[in-house]
């Protein structure tokens, strides 16, 4: 599978193992459980890209480990 450098709302699901409804939840609600997004401008789509969701996987383990 090629690694892809930006990700839509449907593979960040896929990723994560949660639902695209969760993700959009989280977004509103709580914002430190989904990697943050990534804004175009002048379109209404959310990305994300790859180093900031491997790097808040990063940080969500490393929370873990100090707990």
């Amino acid at each position: 599978m090629a690694r892809r450098q930006y990700l839509d709302i449907q593979a960040l699901a896929e990723l994560l193992r949660k639902s695209e409804r969760t993700i959009r939840r989280d977004l509103r609600r709580h914002r430190l459980r989904v990697p943050p997004p990534m804004y175009i401008p002048g379109a209404s789509l959310l990305r994300w890209r790859m180093v900031d969701i491997e790097r808040w996987r990063q940080e969500q383990q490393d929370l873990s480990r100090d707990i």
